[in-house]
């Protein structure tokens, strides 16, 4: 949502609106979805000193949560399963300061 170039968005809402005067959270970065590409994502966003969302629906890292033996993504370490890997990307896109929400 834009209002004067920046983004809005509400706290503990289901829908996102925008009333008129409001101020809430300006993020320069939202990502939707926080699976591998959304953490990626995130993980540049924050990196870069851009403010940084991680909207997700339900759990963090998307389908690769249910692999049990991740050979073939790139910069894993070895013996890596999907949620390690999330849990990993999850830590590290908190670390540079990305926000995430459910």
């Amino acid at each position: 949502m834009y209002q004067n170039n920046k983004i809005f968005i509400y706290k503990n809402v289901k829908k996102i609106t925008i009333k008129e005067g409001f101020i809430g959270d300006i993020y320069d970065l939202i990502i939707i979805g926080s699976g591998p590409a959304g953490l990626s994502a995130g993980l540049y966003g924050a990196r870069a000193k851009l403010k940084t969302l991680i909207l997700e629906k339900g759990k963090a890292g998307g389908q690769i949560v249910t692999t049990h033996d991740v050979a073939n993504y790139p910069g894993s370490v070895e013996n890596a399963s999907g949620p390690k890997l999330i849990a990993r990307m999850v830590e590290q896109c908190k670390s540079f300061g990305a926000e995430m929400k459910s």
